[in-house]
């Protein structure tokens, strides 16, 4: 439901649900709103107007390593 909130219009249909919240598992909610915002910003500034499956998976794959590198892991 988060996402979909934060993602509103912007996302495509046929979304894979599977994929993405596979990739939001573990992330607080406050991450998955900084990975959404991430790419509606990241389609808006290439001219896109939706947002892919994957182009969130890989913003959410971005924060699991922002993580990462902050515990050192």
């Amino acid at each position: 439901q988060l996402i979909t909130n934060i993602l509103g219009t912007f996302r495509k249909s046929g979304f894979r649900w599977k994929s993405v919240l596979s990739k939001s598992e573990n992330l607080s909610h406050s991450d998955i709103v900084l990975a959404c915002n991430d790419a509606v910003k990241k389609a808006i500034l290439s001219d896109q107007n939706k947002v892919t499956d994957a182009e969130l998976g890989a913003m959410l794959d971005n924060r699991h390593n922002i993580h990462k590198g902050l515990s050192g892991n």
